[in-house]
């Protein structure tokens, strides 16, 4: 298990993307590695998060994890209707 935080900065949004498929919003922002109970896996290291959410009530929103060496086991898609993506007007 991995804990993250995300920005400061938002490195690319757009409201009108397309991914599955279906228009929406979605957003790329850096990430850091804040807590991690894998060894490989240092505090500190660096990655990305692009996160998508579907417009009309599709539910076809995602959450796609990408981390730098050592971290490389916690890259994760996340995608369909268990993913509640709630990206804000910007």
């Amino acid at each position: 298990m991995i804990s993250v935080s995300i920005g400061p900065q938002i490195a690319y949004h757009s409201h009108v993307a397309m991914m599955w498929g279906y228009p929406g919003n979605l957003v790329k922002t850096s990430l850091t590695v804040t807590a991690s109970a894998d060894p490989r896996c240092k505090v500190g290291t660096s990655g990305h998060v692009v996160m998508y959410a579907s417009y009309n009530g599709v539910r076809s929103d995602s959450m796609q994890f990408s981390f730098d060496a050592g971290c490389r086991d916690q890259n994760h898609v996340y995608h369909g209707p268990q993913v509640d993506a709630q990206v804000p007007p910007l």
